[in-house]
């Protein structure tokens, strides 16, 4: 089974318990100010259009009921509705049942039958599922699936190499502030108990580079991360390909689509064609002429390279079907180098 704890979308345990806190107060605080205004609906005709209504009254009774509920959604992997109600059955739902909805765009939302149950999902985080993070929100009025984006992520991060005198909490935190947020340090690293490598859970900024190195006293150290998937290494964002890479723009040039760097928009002569280019010039051998001085390349960013992310070892697993989900922080991994 391959079912791991790690990770919500914005916010550590803690403060998702803070704000479940504040959540349940402020419900009782409307339902007690509610008085005897009476749920109402009308529905009126707009520039042909039919518009709804809804009273203050009305727009909490139908609030209500999902106001201890979770959004979650996969990062990085789609998975089947059943697979999840498996899976987070098996996590969660320790002192009684939970119910799972499909909201489209693999979204889901959770709901709680148990508020130990709930608490046990905000505080004993991050998670995953088959070597994937699991974002965990609470759940918003009017959230559209369609529009939400995963900004961050709580995950496991690696610090290979650290002398054992940086094995102190305080260190370890600073270094994690750098590379994220620092949520927690692993029992083992703060036990001293493994000495392969330090291992912190921090959140990420997923809309920023991920940071793949820092230095103690200008020597520098390596970061892997857990669990990460789909790094395009020219730029370091997580969940994109070069296709589709927020720091390129494509242009048109003469016909030809081109894909060009920030940096190449600031002068920098580097630039990167998409396959149009290629046929293109197999169809025209003039057109070398015509790119003359400038310099296709396949661009890399040296900083980001594959030995940042942490790789499952298979060595002596069993391709058993359904074997697919474990619990607890660990699970067998090892760096792109074969170390760990």
């Amino acid at each position: 089974m391959d079912t791991e704890k790690v990770s919500h979308i914005s916010t550590s345990g803690k403060e998702l318990m803070e704000e479940d806190e504040d959540r349940r107060n402020s419900r009782k605080s409307e339902v007690n100010m509610e008085g005897s205004q009476i749920p109402e609906i009308t529905v009126e005709k707009i520039e042909r259009i039919f518009n709804f209504r809804i009273n203050e009254a009305a727009m909490k009774e139908l609030r209500y009921p999902w106001w201890d509920t979770l959004i979650v959604k996969l990062l990085g992997r789609r998975i089947s509705l059943l697979a999840l109600i498996r899976r987070l059955e098996a996590m969660w739902g320790k002192m009684d049942s939970i119910k799972v909805i499909d909201l489209g765009n693999d979204f889901f939302i959770v709901k709680f039958y148990s508020q130990e149950d709930l608490d046990f999902a905000l505080t004993e985080g991050p998670w995953k599922i088959l070597n994937h993070y699991l974002s965990i929100r609470f759940w918003q009025p009017d959230f559209n699936p369609l529009e939400a984006t995963i900004d961050k992520i709580a995950a496991w991060i690696r610090l290979p190499g650290l002398a054992i005198e940086y094995y102190e909490e305080n260190m370890l935190k600073k270094i994690g502030d750098v590379i994220g947020c620092t949520l927690k340090v692993d029992t083992n690293t703060a036990d001293k108990s493994r000495e392969k490598f330090a291992r912190l859970c921090v959140e990420l900024d997923l809309t920023a580079p991920l940071i793949s190195q820092y230095a103690i006293h200008g020597v520098k150290y390596k970061v892997e991360y857990e669990g990460i998937h789909n790094i395009y290494f020219s730029c370091g964002l997580v969940g994109h390909e070069k296709s589709n890479c927020p720091k390129t723009i494509l242009e048109i040039s003469e016909g030809i689509e081109v894909r060009v760097t920030e940096k190449e928009k600031e002068g920098v002569e580097k630039i990167e064609k998409t396959t149009t280019v290629d046929r293109v010039r197999e169809s025209n051998p003039d057109i070398s002429k015509k790119e003359k001085g400038k310099q296709v390349i396949e661009e890399r960013n040296e900083a980001y390279e594959p030995w940042m992310l942490v790789q499952r070892s298979t060595h002596g697993r069993k391709g058993t079907k359904g074997d697919n989900t474990t619990g607890g922080s660990g699970g067998i991994e090892k760096g792109a180098n074969g170390k760990g």
